[in-house]
């Protein structure tokens, strides 16, 4: 028995600890690989340490003898006294009555592969912290941050080899002007950041706590010597991955954890003002320091620098620094900065959303059906993107989990600093560092949102806290509950319940390994290899593996098998499209998206809009799908009452009907919601166009220019329409002027290479050197006009306009 229990003991430990690891996980070859790796390798590594925990109870129940490693709930319930612990287990009391009356429930309770939450997700987070307090004793703690600030030191060397442009690397990274290293995304690294600084604060305490006690204890010589250096290393390295951390928060130029880590620091600064020296006590910090005079120096020069930094943030100096450059920018009121008004156009939406559904909101994953419904018109000005996040954690939460789900939230972090200002004592600095750290995050998640990583790391935190203030004496970690135990008492009187019930969690686990790691990986694995597989029949029985069975991630799969392969490569290709041999690959992915809105009435609206992108093109051979396509917009309308995205669909399939009435009325009526868009007036000149109003459509096609010469907002498909639209128009001059732009990078429009030949006339004709050359020095790329192209530049150069006009 004892050897059991320490077997059991160290590998539900071990897998624990592996989980520090999922920071640096990418798979690649898959979708979204900076995130599903990590998905699946921290899902799996929690399942398996619940696997062999489980097995271990039911061990421990057929031979009528309990024993944990570590007891956090004594004889009297102490865990559940704990404030840290009531408050997280409220919120996942919210999360469950939001998952009940959810307006997706079965997104509520799996999420998706993007984000890796949902109820599903949220519910291995809870259990790792169940784990680590059951099996983690004061060793294990120190041992987990320790590993995870070695895992911390890699993530910022490449933040920084990516920073500073270094290819030549083992595992070297995209260079990026703002890195984010394994994470794959800057923000989510900065994020990051803050965890790691209270790692290193607890790692640094208890080094000192540690070595003086040994100091004090042991007397051979070798072994103090050897103790004493491993204390000091962690001492020095925690102390450098403080700095190292706060660098790396500069280089990703996330604003929100810059302002969050300004925040930190002047909480710690206060506090240190009014308590002074106290805080230090212990630590083998040099006493004859007035802590209280340099905090107060040091307030002052921070709020001094800030007030220098907000009055000359537009000087070019502060262009230079790494983070400020772009906390310089940060303007509410200014309509240029559009990252900033975006957020408080989608915060806007968030807040009419809650407003709806504000007791317990729309649902865990569901945030993306609200922000739809109350979606800004005005948002479109900046860009048509989708956002499934408020990129505001509280308007997160009020509108997924409502008031309940908020207060709960919020009693999590009440209780965080309830714990470690009433409930914790000892070695002081090591808490109050991690209340200053968990103030910064809060404040950085005010422009942000939570994902696995921060999650683990966040969880983990919760664990050390309870731990900390429910732990028994050092004497009684590891021990044998005596039959007398209420909790050993309790399982053992109902074990012939309790035994079944722990079997079937073993065999759920086991299917969850299977059905929701091992089969989605093979799905998404299927889907990157179709394409390259050439035989038709082979493409189609590959996407088949992708597609089936039904489950979490085939939202993604779907959605981003079309956005990146098939809409493209299929149904916007004619040659594909038209040819009889590929029809089974139609109808399987219109298949596929239809199942999906089926499934899922409440669907992202977006699998509307791809399902009507599909029908649309399909109708081109089969006029009766034009009325398909307007249900399936219809139906979308009425999920996101204000796209504007769906109005524009929706006029041109009217034309299409040649219904162009309804047509100008819906193109009307999507520039009434605001006419400063620049793919509104682009579609109403398409309608336009349609109805044979051409001087009308080019007013609205001169607009939509005038708005923004460089067209961001219009998608490919888009730019493809314009430039056969100038080609019908016989307008030449404007597909110079577009081939021009494409190859100065300005815009990038889909011309193929008798557009190029065609602006090359005409710039000719019009003498004009510099885009003649332009175009010329393009065109030499095609083997068979390279010569030609190297004459005419000549020519151009040498000012020889008679020669050239008598060209042909």
């Amino acid at each position: 028995m004892p050897y059991l229990d320490k077997y059991f003991s160290n590998s539900v430990k071990f897998f624990l600890f592996l989980t520090v690891l999922t920071p640096l996980i990418i798979l690649k070859g898959v979708l979204f690989p900076y995130v599903a790796g990590k998905v699946f390798f921290f899902r799996g590594a929690i399942e398996i340490a619940l696997i062999l925990s489980f097995i271990y109870l039911l061990y421990c129940l057929y031979k009528n003898n309990w024993k944990l490693v570590r007891q956090p709930v004594d004889e009297d319930w102490k865990l559940f006294k704990n404030p840290l612990f009531i408050a997280l287990v409220l919120f996942f009391i919210s999360l469950i009555v939001s998952v009940i009356f959810a307006l997706n429930d079965y997104r509520a309770f799996w999420g998706d592969l993007e984000r890796g939450e949902g109820f599903f997700g949220m519910l291995h987070f809870f259990a790792f912290l169940i784990l680590t307090l059951l099996f983690f004793n004061k060793t294990d703690w120190l041992r987990f941050f320790k590993i995870s600030l070695i895992v911390g030191f890699i993530l910022s060397f490449y933040a920084f080899l990516q920073y500073l442009g270094v290819k030549n690397f083992p595992f070297a990274l995209m260079p990026m002007p703002r890195p984010d290293s394994f994470i794959g995304n800057s923000a989510f690294l900065a994020t990051h950041m803050f965890f790691l600084m209270i790692f290193a604060a607890v790692v640094f305490s208890e080094s000192f706590h540690s070595l003086n006690l040994k100091q004090s204890q042991v007397k051979s010589f070798n072994f103090s010597i050897f103790q004493s250096l491993n204390f000091k290393f962690w001492r020095y390295f925690s102390i450098l991955m403080l700095i190292i951390s706060a660098l790396t928060i500069f280089i990703s130029g996330t604003r929100g954890a810059i302002l969050g880590l300004a925040a930190g620091i002047i909480f710690l600064l206060a506090y240190f003002l009014i308590f002074g020296n106290r805080v230090f006590s212990g630590i083998g910090l040099p006493l004859n320091i007035n802590f209280r005079q340099l905090s107060l120096i040091l307030l002052i020069l921070i709020i001094g620098s800030a007030i220098i930094f907000w009055s000359t943030k537009t000087d070019i100096f502060w262009q230079s620094v790494p983070g400020l450059n772009r906390l310089a920018k940060t303007a509410a009121l200014d309509i240029n900065d559009s990252s900033t008004q975006m957020r408080l156009l989608a915060w806007k939406a968030s807040f009419n959303a809650f407003l709806e559904r504000p007791i317990i909101g729309w649902g865990p994953e569901n945030y993306i059906f609200a922000y739809a419904k109350h979606y800004d018109p005005d948002y479109a000005v900046y860009g048509e993107t989708w956002f499934d996040r408020a990129h505001n954690k509280i308007l997160d939460i009020l509108v997924m989990q409502g008031v309940f789900g908020l207060i709960s939230y919020l009693a999590i972090f009440a209780a965080i600093f309830y714990v470690i200002f009433k409930k914790i004592t000892e070695r002081k600095f090591a808490f109050i560092f991690i209340a200053a750290v968990i103030l910064a995050y809060f404040i950085q998640n005010i422009v942000l949102f939570d994902q696995i990583v921060s999650y683990s790391a966040f969880f983990s935190i919760i664990g050390f806290l309870i731990f900390s203030s429910t732990r028994l004496p050092e004497e009684n970690l590891n021990r044998t509950i005596s039959s007398q135990s209420g909790w050993s008492e309790f399982f053992l009187r109902w074990k012939l319940i309790i035994a079944p019930l722990l079997l079937m969690f073993i065999i759920l686990l086991v299917y969850s390994l299977y059905a929701y790691h091992f089969v989605v990986y093979n799905q998404l694995r299927a889907l990157q290899r179709s394409p390259g597989l050439g035989n038709i029949d082979l493409v189609v029985g590959e996407l088949k593996k992708a597609l089936k069975p039904y489950n979490f991630a085939q939202l993604n799969i779907r959605s981003q098998g079309l956005d990146t392969i098939y809409l493209g490569q299929y149904f916007y290709n004619e040659a594909y499209r038209n040819n009889p041999k590929f029809k089974s690959l139609g109808d399987l992915w219109i298949n596929a998206a239809e199942e999906i809105l089926n499934r899922e009435p409440y669907a992202d609206v977006r699998m509307n809009i791809r399902l009507a992108e599909m029908l649309d093109q399909l109708a081109f051979n089969d006029s009766s799908l034009y009325d398909k396509v307007e249900k399936v917009l219809m139906a979308a309308l009425q999920k996101a009452p204000k796209r504007q995205e769906l109005y524009y669909h929706l006029s041109v399939n009217l034309a299409k009907q040649n219904r162009l009435e309804e047509a100008l009325k819906y193109s009307d009526y999507v520039l009434g919601l605001n006419d400063n868009v620049t793919r509104a007036h682009f579609y109403k000149g398409l309608v336009l166009a349609a109805n044979n109003k051409d001087e009308e459509a080019k007013k609205e096609i001169a607009i939509a220019e005038e708005i923004d010469s460089k067209y961001p907002a219009l998608l490919p498909e888009d730019k493809k329409s314009m430039v056969m639209l100038y080609a019908g128009w016989g307008m030449v001059e404007k597909i110079a002027e577009l081939a021009v732009k494409n190859i100065d990078n300005i815009a990038a429009f889909p011309m193929e290479k008798k557009d190029y030949e065609n602006a090359l006339r005409y710039d000719l004709l019009i003498h004009n050197s510099q885009n003649s050359i332009k175009i010329a020095e393009f065109l030499s790329q095609y083997e068979d006009l390279r010569d030609d192209m190297e004459i005419i530049i000549d020519l151009v150069k040498n000012k020889n306009w008679k020669i050239i006009d008598n060209l042909d």
